[in-house]
């Protein structure tokens, strides 16, 4: 699977600050993607992480459970669900960002 970072948003080129000399950095416009290369920005390397992110809380439960403290694993687990679900949110947040800025520049309304 590619990463999200082979994609990016942007008009197909740079303009040099020192000459105004404007050369391709290989960006495509949102509504230019195929469906394969949309879900490749969206999803990019989410399946990897959401697998590290579960051992991870299964460790510090595991560890909590282990110490024969179901409290803090029960809190474990929920300030590793909303600090997933706040990443998360905030992720989605700047795809849709970039998105919408795209598709402005794509349809010539900045």
């Amino acid at each position: 699977m590619f990463s999200q970072a082979t994609l990016r948003l942007g008009p197909g080129y740079r303009v040099c600050r020192n000459c105004g000399t404007r050369f391709p950095d290989g960006s495509r416009e949102w509504p230019d993607l195929t469906e394969s290369q949309k879900k490749q920005f969206l999803y990019g390397d989410l399946p990897a992480v959401g697998v590290i992110g579960v051992v991870l809380v299964a460790v510090f439960i595991y560890a909590a459970v282990k110490m024969r403290d179901v409290k803090i694993a029960f809190v474990l687990l929920g300030i590793f669900i909303a600090l997933g679900a706040v990443i998360l949110g905030i992720f989605y947040l700047m795809c849709w960002l970039n998105i919408r800025r795209s598709e402005r520049r794509r349809w010539g309304q900045f």
